[in-house]
């Protein structure tokens, strides 16, 4: 027929089976010629409306659950951001307070449903103690007291059955009080208290047998010797401190026979400070070993052996301390606080040697100190960020460098006039910086950056007004989705969650991020959703095509070249379920979707060249040609064909009856 005028011509096709769809597509004889070329941008109308996305630079807050009823709260701390099996998926986990059971470890999954208790560790009165929360790989460590062995070494996989103690290593009611959780590759490492050796490096892979002593470094049970601090992964390997005769730097790889001492930094007060990795070369400050106490501390570096353990540069020189503090990488560049004598406490930065090491702007432009004591270096991609104040009346605000002096700059005068806007609990979630800012008329609340001043807003007045909610660090998934805690001023202290630049369709925030917060989203602009149908529980199937790279809560889609066909279905509570791609090194669309009484998804649309279709191959015969392929409810592909000729045919709209037989309208050129 022809579709009002648009000089466009339209077919449908009625698909019985997959046998009887390759009969009648064999079994045309008498072509069907269209006598005109359609335009790039006529289309038929889909089945359903069009559905426009736009990508908001805003940002969505919103509390997860009110865990404790009424104002008390329930007292959220030790969020940590568990990735699923194979990056899928993410639980985030956190200790809370229901009001009923104590401090227990919780979890959630980013909707209301999915927030939960974990496990009751502790079913007796007393304290669980429940902290030092650290991901290795997909598990999430902690130490906790279940009221009969004291604090042991525990780990979750996010069920009540898979959270477990780890280890009794102190056994009984005592207490082996783990320390210092950190993760090197899928080893845990920590200091623990057992009563044969003291309080020294432990390891764990997870497993009871898996779990030992590393090194009785201070042999013997000595209370007050040994204690190894700073734990700081670098590469594949562990650094440490830890006091036998004197102030030492230690190295391990898991062994007891990779377990070794680096260097011996000072017999008395020269020990390491603020070890921080940059690629496989440690940093952190101390004093000269060679002079105990008479150079001051300064910053040195190590590459693992006594020899190549060095310091960096005298930047104070003499007796005084330049006392670098605040350590942070961004790439293969160490920045840092430091006070050279002359220009107070100011940024620097180093490559690891003496002429590479220096001051990047002298920020108030005299011996007054910019940076105070807790400026909260913070990488974002290849910028740092810090709070500073110039001197110039503005007080302490947020600012950014790149590196150059005339690349470090004030972002945004946040809390205009003297007083400062009190910036701190930076967070980087992946281009975006999320910090906690008073702008001195909305209190405390939730800010973030993408480094330009008209970037820099608050996201959200969580406690209405002047009152502060007090909002504390982001941990954010690989998808981006971060949790944090805050106080609205009506339920406490309870579990946030923020998304940034939510995706939007007509207007709406995608998937209803008010109620559960997900978005399809990825590292590219064309993520084009076009149709959506609902089935009869109420879940919701996507069609649509993406560029490069797409995330559908926290399942990655990457395609093939060009632009791919996406499916993907969201349960009625807002959890997505499946997502799905299809296509080939060109550019090909999705561009219809329905849904069965069995929840079995059909969609249509347009490809090029070869593409494929789950374990089916399809090649157009010469430009753009129609496809139509089934899915089952679980995002199994069941087949799919092809409809067309030499020239430009394109599907665009779909249906399904209650017999399951689908009807899909588009256009054609010429013959097909």
């Amino acid at each position: 027929m022809i579709n009002g005028g648009s000089m466009k011509t339209e077919k449908t096709l009625h698909l019985r089976s997959l046998v009887l769809v390759l009969l009648m597509l064999t079994s045309f004889t008498v072509p069907l010629l269209s006598p005109f070329e359609p335009s790039e941008d006529t289309e038929l109308e889909n089945q359903s409306q069009r559905y426009e996305t736009t990508t908001s630079d805003t940002s969505v807050a919103m509390m997860l659950k009110d865990i404790r009823l009424g104002s008390p709260g329930s007292s959220v701390s030790q969020i940590r951001v568990v990735p699923g099996p194979n990056g899928i998926g993410h639980t985030a986990f956190f200790k809370a307070n229901n009001g009923t059971g104590g401090d227990e470890l919780w979890k959630s999954d980013g909707t209301p449903e999915g927030t939960m208790l974990v496990k009751d560790i502790r079913t007796v009165a007393g304290n669980t103690d429940i902290d030092k929360m650290t991901v290795v790989g997909s598990t999430l460590f902690f130490r906790a007291n279940d009221g009969n062995n004291g604090t042991e070494l525990w780990k979750s996989d996010g069920t009540s059955q898979g959270t477990v103690m780890v280890k009794d290593i102190n056994s009984g009611s005592n207490s082996s009080a783990p320390e210092f959780l950190t993760a090197v590759g899928d080893l845990l490492f920590f200091r623990a208290i057992h009563p044969d050796s003291g309080c020294e490096l432990w390891v764990s892979d997870g497993t009871s047998s898996g779990t030992f002593l590393l090194k009785d470094i201070y042999s013997g049970a000595h209370p007050n010797n040994g204690y190894p601090e700073s734990l700081t992964a670098v590469g594949n390997n562990l650094y440490f401190t830890v006091y036998d005769a004197g102030y030492q730097l230690w190295k391990s790889n898991g062994t007891t026979a990779g377990t070794t001492l680096v260097k011996i930094i000072a017999s008395s007060n020269g020990r390491a400070t603020e070890l921080t990795a940059v690629g496989n070369t440690l940093f952190f400050s101390a004093q000269n070993p060679s002079a105990g106490t008479s150079t001051g501390d300064e910053l040195w570096a190590s590459e693992g052996t006594d020899s190549s353990t060095w310091m960096v540069k005298d930047i104070n020189s003499g007796t005084s301390s330049s006392s670098p503090k605040e350590l942070e990488a961004v790439g293969n560049t160490l920045y840092f606080k430091a006070n050279d004598g002359s220009n107070g406490d100011e940024l620097w930065k180093s490559n690891g040697t003496e002429s590479g090491t220096m001051m990047v702007k002298d920020i108030d432009g005299a011996s007054s100190s910019s940076l105070g004591s807790y400026p909260d270096l913070t990488a974002v991609g290849n910028l740092l960020f810090f709070d500073a104040d110039d001197g110039t009346g503005k007080g302490t605000e947020l600012w950014k460098s790149d590196g150059t002096s005339v690349g470090t700059v004030m972002v945004k005068d946040i809390r205009l006039g003297s007083a400062s806007s009190d910036t701190g609990y930076f967070s980087a979630s992946g281009s975006t910086l999320y910090f906690d800012a008073n702008d001195g008329i909305n209190g405390h609340e939730l800010w973030k950056t993408d480094g330009t001043t008209g970037g820099t807003v608050m996201v959200k007045d969580i406690y209405s007004g002047a009152t502060s909610s007090n909002p504390q660090r982001v941990f954010t998934s690989a998808s981006g989705v971060g949790y944090f805690k805050a106080d609205d001023g009506v339920n406490g202290v309870e579990l946030w969650k923020v998304i940034d630049n939510p995706c939007y369709i007509n207007g709406t925030i995608i998937n209803n991020a008010t109620q559960w917060g997900h978005c399809v989203g990825g590292n590219s602009e064309d993520v084009e959703v076009v149709s959506v149908a609902v089935d009869s529980s109420g879940d919701t199937y996507y069609a649509g095509s993406f560029g490069d790279f797409a995330l559908f809560g926290d399942i990655p889609l990457y395609s093939s070249g060009g632009s791919d066909i996406f499916i993907a279905k969201l349960s009625s509570n807002g959890s997505w379920q499946w997502a799905v791609k299809a296509g080939g090194s060109s550019s090909d669309h999705g561009k219809g979707i329905a849904v069965d009484s069995s929840g079995n998804a059909y969609v249509t649309g347009y490809f090029y060249g070869t593409a494929t279709f789950g374990s089916t191959s399809l090649t157009s015969s010469g430009s753009n040609e129609i496809f139509i392929a089934k899915l089952s409810s679980s995002g199994s592909w069941q087949w799919a064909v092809k409809a067309g000729g030499t020239s430009d045919d394109r599907g665009y709209g779909i249906a399904v009856d209650s017999s399951g037989n689908a009807y899909a309208t588009g256009y054609f050129n010429n013959a097909a």
